[in-house]
């Protein structure tokens, strides 16, 4: 690779955050505005949010004792994201205040469904984050539950799947008891540890900013940017997505998510449900969270990609943005018009494929251009499991413990993670 002289390394970074998040932006605006993408994500959305109702009007319809614990759980996922734009201004406030936060839920959510019309992608994503959110806190174990109480087994929901359509009768199971899947695999299990993801707590949404150049792109205030997401926890020594941020010169999000795999899932399983009533979808339809995730600011799309990988949709390659599709899913109609955006910001000159040494003032950039230099920078970063356990190794070596994660990241230790790049 070549090291480049006196490079402006802020500036090459925030020329790649800016082409990401435009890319990002282009991906919203084809979900919302080309129609079958568009009515494919607001039946989606329609769906999850009739589930919700359901499940909020079958606890608070039955004998409230026995319905606590549902109720706790579903009160609790509320007010986790009462900051989300879902909500009108007031029923956020009531959320974080309310001493009934179930019950303006549960009527807010119920008029939502009443509302017929089209939603934006970033709305949709948000609802989407909502219903695995829920569907974490309520997929409870039978054996945890006080003796008495029912289970989220026990609910079984009556959900219109179309407007014109009779109720669909289906178990809650159906939904939440796939969602912890991908946390049960070898690579689900390292990235999603605590140890792997080392962020500051609390968050503090009132001092968060954004760069002006990528708030200008999304549509943002940068001077106040109190979105719901999580990049008010700036990420510490020893997350893994940190040091892929650092090394490779990305825009520094919030880290690998269970709420960005919920999303996907959420994608995947209303999708699987409405299959099951005689619907169809295209595949990239599980790039909408792609486009919503990003485009709201709650996460970068490494953090996506990294969460699609471990669930094993597809195999991403940080830089090279049309890995986000595989081969099947870029032939179909919609899938060529996607694959067209990723393109686009693939090829870009602001997507600068580097490697940053950042144990030095001013840091070491050394940069992929020629075809061959491509090719083995796209071998080095894929985010297969053995890819992504060479970053850990180099986020967290065997000699560190969390007090002595290195802070920086030196040409010997890139090297070595990138399978000698620079040698």
């Amino acid at each position: 690779m070549e090291k480049l002289n006196a490079p402006n390394v802020d500036k090459l970074k925030l020329d790649k955050a800016v082409n990401e998040f435009t890319m990002a932006r282009d991906l919203c605006n084809l979900f919302d505005t080309d129609p079958y993408l568009s009515a494919t994500a607001n039946q989606i959305a329609a769906c999850a949010l009739n589930i919700l109702n359901s499940v909020n009007q079958q606890i608070a319809s039955g004998d409230q004792q026995k319905m606590a614990t549902l109720m706790n759980a579903a009160k609790a996922a509320y007010v986790a994201e009462s900051k989300l734009k879902m909500w009108t201004p007031g029923v956020s406030t009531l959320l974080g205040s309310s001493d009934q936060p179930f019950t303006v839920a549960k009527n807010h959510i119920a008029a939502m469904c009443a509302d017929k019309g089209k939603r934006d992608p970033k709305i949709i994503g948000e609802i989407l984050r909502l219903f695995g959110g829920v569907a974490e806190n309520l997929h409870l174990d039978p054996k945890a539950v006080p003796a008495g109480h029912f289970t989220s087994a026990a609910l079984t929901l009556a959900v219109p799947t179309a407007p014109a359509d009779k109720p669909a009768t289906v178990g809650w199971d159906f939904f939440c008891s796939t969602r912890p899947a991908y946390r049960t695999t070898a690579y689900g299990n390292m990235a999603f540890d605590r140890k792997a993801r080392q962020r500051t707590t609390p968050p503090n949404f009132n001092a968060a900013t954004i760069e002006k150049e990528v708030a200008d792109v999304l549509g943002l205030d940068y001077q106040n940017v109190r979105t719901g997401n999580t990049f008010f926890r700036p990420l510490l020594p020893g997350d893994i997505v940190r040091a892929i941020d650092k090394v490779l010169g990305l825009p520094e999000g919030a880290s690998i998510s269970g709420t960005t795999s919920d999303t996907i899932w959420a994608v995947e399983v209303i999708s699987n449900f409405l299959n099951g009533q005689g619907k169809s979808f295209d595949p990239n339809i599980l790039l909408l969270p792609l486009a919503a995730i990003v485009t709201g600011y709650h996460h970068t799309a490494l953090e996506v990609g990294l969460a699609m990988t471990i669930n094993g949709y597809i195999t991403y390659q940080p830089g090279f943005y049309t890995s986000f599709q595989t081969s099947e899913m870029s032939k179909t109609a919609w899938g060529a018009r996607i694959h067209a955006i990723l393109a686009n910001a693939e090829n870009d000159g602001k997507n600068l494929l580097m490697l940053i040494a950042t144990d030095s003032t001013p840091n070491a950039v050394y940069a992929a251009r020629s075809e061959d230099d491509k090719k083995k920078f796209r071998k080095a970063v894929t985010l297969d499991f053995d890819g992504y356990k060479k970053w850990y190794g180099l986020a967290q070596p065997a000699t560190s413990s969390p007090s002595s994660f290195p802070v920086t990241f030196s040409v010997k230790s890139i090297n070595d993670a990138t399978n000698g790049l620079l040698n």
